[in-house]
């Protein structure tokens, strides 16, 4: 059976505002690999265990918070589905080109009732240093920091939780797995989902501001 629908969390870009700063914390101490700087400020970083080009989006301003996640799914035909059904859900979409981010292809974007920007693509370039595959050593070189292995989950704060989970497990095929008081854990319904050891993809917890924060595992 071909795998279709959202697979895995693929990317997050942060606001810092000091980047050096921000640089010594995610690269020397979490252990995050740079992969490229641009001419727009950003910068680009990835964890060891990762096969995609980049994970981690730094991006300066003057004031901290997420911009966006973006969610990996299965194919370009699978954007055009999304992109109906969110349209028809009443959600205004962005389509965003490919290269608006290196190596990255087209995007849909959105936001959901918490006022967070969600984006979805099915096309990134490979890591020149990801995983081996053939005759694999355990690395290429011995990870170093904290060793952090993935861009794993996000965690998200603001108003409309209830309306965010029916976006969700109606739009998008997540899966409800832990609804306790306040808070809410989704997870992608798609077979290739099934694989991976954490049951949490995006945790949201009710709060009166919207677009809020609370935490990005790595």
């Amino acid at each position: 059976m071909a795998l279709k629908g959202v697979l895995r969390p693929g990317y997050i870009q942060i606001r810092v505002t000091d980047l050096d700063a921000a640089l010594k914390h995610y690269v020397d101490r979490v252990g995050l690999h740079e992969v490229s700087r641009e001419a727009d400020g950003r910068v680009y970083l990835r964890a060891w265990d990762e096969f995609d080009r980049h994970s981690v989006v730094l991006r300066p301003a003057d004031m901290p918070g997420m911009d966006y996640a973006g969610f990996k799914v299965a194919s370009d035909s699978d954007l055009d589905i999304f992109s109906r059904r969110i349209a028809e859900h009443g959600t205004k979409i962005e389509e965003v080109a490919a290269g608006e981010q290196p190596g990255l292809g087209r995007r849909l974007s959105f936001i959901v009732p918490t006022g967070h920007r969600i984006e979805l693509f099915a096309e990134m370039a490979l890591s020149d240093h990801g995983p081996m595959t053939r005759n694999p050593e355990i690395w290429r070189e011995e990870p170093h920091g904290m060793r952090v292995t993935r861009f794993d989950h996000c965690n998200l704060h603001g108003p409309n939780i209830d309306q965010v989970v029916e976006f969700f497990t109606q739009v998008l095929d997540f899966s409800l797995t832990e609804a306790a008081g306040a808070r809410r854990c989704l997870y992608p319904s798609s077979r290739a989902s099934q694989i991976s050891p954490c049951r949490v993809f995006v945790g949201l917890l009710a709060r009166g501001r919207p677009s809020r924060g609370h935490h990005r595992a790595l």
